[in-house]
């Protein structure tokens, strides 16, 4: 949005007699199958930290597994910079052993066949989110991110040197799925999101560029909305010399004694690819 666009929202705002902003983030709780769950607008995150993501490498991937390892840890360095909320995020080991629903990893990993029975076809990445439900408490306990590498698709994504120069940004996007955020908007207005007319562009926005990928005040709120009682931050350097904040360890808010594992839900996003809008 224009600068001319976001004076014409706060005049518009100020004559309604609302806030001169407003959030425009969605999160996982606002999905309809956990609406019809009964997630009835509760934070639905992580309680147990950190948060561990492994790499599985295949010969066939477009890069080799320490590539997508370094893509992966610059992502999560992106969600690091939060003001508040997020726990540790950590790219923890090489995967022997592909991603599979319910064996308690979350794997980020290349898929080369059967990407239309995953998502759409022209999706880049998708992650899978697994919730546990205690009494009427969801929780995180699972996700997989699977980026797309299928050639047998009719129209396969080319992973030439300029897409792969922006994985990161393609995991970044992909991460915040991963901590329960959703897209702030869709095209279509689907899944009972808003149409995406006049909503800011940010980290989470179905057509984000991860050329230029960074969270935004909204990518922020969203965080912070969910994970509200993160433990204080601190400022440590990283290798690049740039000054990072990291969050403390949060401690498990689990009291209850029973679970159920429940809903399984596919989130995606979009970015600029050669040119025009691709999804992700």
């Amino acid at each position: 949005m224009t600068c001319g666009g976001w004076a014409g929202l706060a005049v518009l705002c100020a004559f309604l007699g609302m806030p001169e902003t407003a959030s425009a983030f969605r999160t996982l709780t606002d999905e309809p199958n956990l609406v019809d769950a009964g997630a009835d607008g509760q934070p639905i995150g992580w309680t147990r930290w950190p948060v561990e993501f492994e790499v599985y490498e295949q010969a066939a991937d477009p890069i080799d597994g320490a590539a997508t390892w370094t893509a992966l840890e610059a992502a999560i360095q992106i969600w690091d910079r939060s003001d508040c909320a997020i726990g540790s995020l950590a790219a923890t080991a090489m995967a022997s052993e592909p991603a599979r629903l319910g064996d308690g990893r979350n794997t980020v990993q290349w898929v080369h066949s059967g990407w239309s029975s995953l998502d759409k076809p022209d999706a880049v990445a998708i992650t899978q989110n697994q919730y546990q439900i205690k009494v009427d408490q969801f929780s995180l306990i699972e996700a997989d991110i699977y980026i797309n590498a299928d050639k047998t698709l009719p129209d396969p994504i080319d992973w030439n040197a300029d897409m792969l120069a922006h994985l990161d940004g393609v995991l970044a996007h992909e991460l915040g799925h991963a901590l329960g955020l959703a897209h702030p908007c869709e095209l279509r207005g689907d899944n009972g999101a808003p149409r995406c007319g006049s909503v800011p562009m940010s980290l989470m926005h179905p057509q984000y560029d991860p050329r230029a990928f960074a969270l935004t005040a909204d990518d922020n709120e969203g965080a912070c909305w969910l994970y509200p009682d993160a433990a204080p931050r601190q400022e440590v350097e990283v290798d690049t010399g740039c000054s990072v904040a990291h969050a403390g360890a949060k401690g498990d808010r689990s009291r209850l004694a029973w679970w159920a594992l429940a809903a399984l839900a596919l989130v995606r996003g979009r970015f600029r690819r050669a040119g025009f809008w691709a999804a992700v």
